[in-house]
């Protein structure tokens, strides 16, 4: 299965939820008030850890994808998963 890919706006209700104290019931109109009253500063700022973070992560994903790819050509190459001959 896929992981979902993490939006601004899911990065914006994770901040948000960080830092809510109130019920599950009034989570929804605390965070629409909270975003209204969001400076402009304060959201290039995590717009920008979001970038970074984002950024990171396909870097990860794209090692990970290498390993994977060479873990395959191992197996081709050398019927084994650590690369050893039999």
């Amino acid at each position: 299965m896929t992981e979902k890919k993490m939006t601004f706006e899911d990065y914006l209700y994770d901040k948000h939820g960080r830092q809510y104290t109130g019920t599950d019931d009034n989570m929804p109109d605390d965070y629409a008030d909270w975003c209204e009253r969001l400076d402009v500063d304060t959201v290039v700022e995590w717009a920008t850890e979001f970038g970074e973070k984002k950024f990171l992560d396909g870097m990860i994903h794209g090692q990970r994808q290498t390993a994977q790819a060479i873990e395959v050509v191992q197996n081709a190459i050398y019927g084994r998963k650590d690369g050893t001959t039999k």
